[in-house]
Protein backbone atom coordinates (compact mmCIF):
# COMPACT_ATOMS: atom_id res chain seq x y z
CA UNK A 1 0.00 0.00 0.00
CA UNK A 2 1.32 3.45 -0.95
CA UNK A 3 0.78 6.56 1.07
CA UNK A 4 1.96 10.13 0.82
CA UNK A 5 2.77 11.96 4.01
CA UNK A 6 4.76 14.94 5.24
CA UNK A 7 8.47 14.28 5.68
CA UNK A 8 9.81 14.24 9.22
CA UNK A 9 12.91 16.24 10.19
CA UNK A 10 14.66 13.07 11.40
CA UNK A 11 14.38 11.64 7.85
CA UNK A 12 16.77 14.24 6.39
CA UNK A 13 19.67 11.78 6.11
CA UNK A 14 17.53 9.13 4.43
CA UNK A 15 16.11 11.64 1.93
CA UNK A 16 19.61 12.90 1.13
CA UNK A 17 20.70 9.31 0.49
CA UNK A 18 17.74 8.71 -1.85
CA UNK A 19 18.58 11.92 -3.77
CA UNK A 20 22.21 10.88 -4.13
CA UNK A 21 21.32 7.34 -5.27
CA UNK A 22 18.93 8.69 -7.86
CA UNK A 23 21.40 11.26 -9.22
CA UNK A 24 24.20 8.70 -9.42
CA UNK A 25 21.99 6.35 -11.40
CA UNK A 26 21.21 9.04 -13.98
CA UNK A 27 24.57 10.71 -14.46
CA UNK A 28 27.19 8.46 -12.85
CA UNK A 29 28.97 8.57 -9.51
CA UNK A 30 31.73 11.04 -10.43
CA UNK A 31 29.41 13.51 -12.15
CA UNK A 32 26.81 13.28 -9.38
CA UNK A 33 29.33 14.69 -6.92
CA UNK A 34 29.72 17.80 -9.10
CA UNK A 35 26.15 18.24 -10.29
CA UNK A 36 24.43 20.75 -8.08
CA UNK A 37 25.44 18.87 -4.92
CA UNK A 38 23.74 21.40 -2.62
CA UNK A 39 20.31 20.47 -3.99
CA UNK A 40 20.92 16.87 -2.95
CA UNK A 41 21.43 17.78 0.70
CA UNK A 42 18.22 17.64 2.70
CA UNK A 43 18.37 19.02 6.22
CA UNK A 44 15.96 18.87 9.13
CA UNK A 45 15.59 22.63 8.79
CA UNK A 46 14.70 22.43 5.08
CA UNK A 47 12.02 19.82 5.87
CA UNK A 48 10.49 22.13 8.47
CA UNK A 49 10.72 25.26 6.30
CA UNK A 50 9.78 23.83 2.87
CA UNK A 51 6.80 21.64 2.01
CA UNK A 52 8.28 18.16 1.72
CA UNK A 53 6.28 15.04 0.94
CA UNK A 54 7.37 11.42 1.25
CA UNK A 55 6.05 8.45 -0.75
CA UNK A 56 5.98 5.38 1.42
CA UNK A 57 5.20 1.83 0.29
CA UNK A 58 4.72 -0.96 2.82
CA UNK A 59 6.49 1.12 5.48
CA UNK A 60 9.52 1.90 3.25
CA UNK A 61 10.29 5.44 2.02
CA UNK A 62 10.51 5.12 -1.75
CA UNK A 63 10.88 8.77 -2.73
CA UNK A 64 10.15 12.36 -1.86
CA UNK A 65 9.38 15.77 -3.24
CA UNK A 66 10.21 19.21 -1.85
CA UNK A 67 8.96 22.60 -2.95
CA UNK A 68 10.54 26.02 -2.54
CA UNK A 69 8.13 28.89 -2.11
CA UNK A 70 9.00 32.55 -2.47
CA UNK A 71 5.99 34.84 -2.31
CA UNK A 72 3.67 33.66 -5.08
CA UNK A 73 6.41 31.69 -6.86
CA UNK A 74 6.46 27.90 -6.50
CA UNK A 75 9.56 25.92 -7.49
CA UNK A 76 10.08 22.18 -7.48
CA UNK A 77 13.22 22.03 -5.34
CA UNK A 78 13.73 18.30 -5.79
CA UNK A 79 11.95 15.08 -6.55
CA UNK A 80 13.82 11.81 -6.06
CA UNK A 81 12.79 8.20 -6.21
CA UNK A 82 14.91 5.20 -5.23
CA UNK A 83 16.20 3.76 -8.53
CA UNK A 84 14.66 0.35 -7.78
CA UNK A 85 11.24 1.99 -7.35
CA UNK A 86 11.05 4.16 -10.49
CA UNK A 87 8.61 1.95 -12.34
CA UNK A 88 5.90 2.09 -9.67
CA UNK A 89 4.36 5.51 -10.40
CA UNK A 90 5.73 7.29 -7.33
CA UNK A 91 6.95 10.25 -9.42
CA UNK A 92 3.43 10.86 -10.74
CA UNK A 93 1.97 10.65 -7.24
CA UNK A 94 4.49 13.13 -5.90
CA UNK A 95 3.94 15.49 -8.84
CA UNK A 96 0.18 15.34 -8.23
CA UNK A 97 0.86 16.21 -4.59
CA UNK A 98 3.07 19.15 -5.64
CA UNK A 99 0.51 20.51 -8.09
CA UNK A 100 -2.27 20.11 -5.53
CA UNK A 101 -0.15 22.00 -2.99
CA UNK A 102 0.45 24.81 -5.48
CA UNK A 103 -3.26 25.01 -6.31
CA UNK A 104 -4.29 24.95 -2.65
CA UNK A 105 -1.98 27.89 -1.98
CA UNK A 106 -3.18 30.06 -4.86
CA UNK A 107 -0.55 29.20 -7.45
CA UNK A 108 -1.16 28.44 -11.10
CA UNK A 109 2.22 27.03 -12.14
CA UNK A 110 5.22 25.13 -10.87
CA UNK A 111 8.72 26.11 -12.02
CA UNK A 112 11.17 23.26 -12.47
CA UNK A 113 14.98 23.34 -12.80
CA UNK A 114 15.62 19.84 -14.11
CA UNK A 115 18.47 17.53 -15.08
CA UNK A 116 18.47 17.11 -18.86
CA UNK A 117 18.38 13.34 -18.33
CA UNK A 118 14.80 13.55 -17.04
CA UNK A 119 13.40 16.51 -18.99
CA UNK A 120 11.20 14.27 -21.14
CA UNK A 121 9.35 13.01 -18.07
CA UNK A 122 8.20 16.55 -17.26
CA UNK A 123 7.39 17.31 -20.89
CA UNK A 124 5.05 14.30 -20.97
CA UNK A 125 3.23 15.81 -17.98
CA UNK A 126 2.59 18.97 -19.97
CA UNK A 127 5.53 21.13 -18.89
CA UNK A 128 7.03 23.57 -21.36
CA UNK A 129 10.66 24.61 -21.65
CA UNK A 130 11.16 28.29 -20.88
CA UNK A 131 14.96 28.41 -20.87
CA UNK A 132 18.15 26.70 -19.73
CA UNK A 133 21.15 27.37 -17.50
CA UNK A 134 24.74 26.11 -17.85
CA UNK A 135 25.33 22.95 -15.78
CA UNK A 136 28.67 21.42 -16.77
CA UNK A 137 29.67 18.14 -15.16
CA UNK A 138 32.70 15.87 -15.48
CA UNK A 139 32.95 14.82 -19.12
CA UNK A 140 30.14 17.14 -20.32
CA UNK A 141 31.35 20.75 -20.24
CA UNK A 142 28.47 21.99 -22.46
CA UNK A 143 25.68 20.39 -20.42
CA UNK A 144 22.70 22.62 -19.56
CA UNK A 145 19.78 22.23 -17.16
CA UNK A 146 16.40 22.91 -18.78
CA UNK A 147 14.13 25.39 -17.05
CA UNK A 148 10.50 24.31 -17.26
CA UNK A 149 7.06 25.60 -16.34
CA UNK A 150 4.17 23.27 -15.55
CA UNK A 151 0.66 24.69 -15.31
CA UNK A 152 -1.34 23.32 -12.40
CA UNK A 153 -4.00 21.97 -14.78
CA UNK A 154 -1.55 20.42 -17.29
CA UNK A 155 -1.08 17.11 -15.50
CA UNK A 156 -4.78 16.89 -14.79
CA UNK A 157 -5.57 17.21 -18.49
CA UNK A 158 -2.85 14.71 -19.42
CA UNK A 159 -3.93 12.05 -16.95
CA UNK A 160 -7.66 12.76 -16.83
CA UNK A 161 -7.50 13.42 -13.09
CA UNK A 162 -10.30 15.29 -11.35
CA UNK A 163 -9.68 19.04 -10.97
CA UNK A 164 -7.53 20.08 -8.02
Amino acid sequence: MVKLRPALPNEAGLLTLIAQESRKHFIGADAAEDANAATLRITPRSIVEQPTCVAESDGKVTGFCALKISGTRFDLRIISIRPEDWEHGFSDMLMEWALQYVADHGGTELLIDVMPEVENYYLTLGAERIGSVPAPIVGYPDRVRPQLKLAVGAMIKRHGLPPV
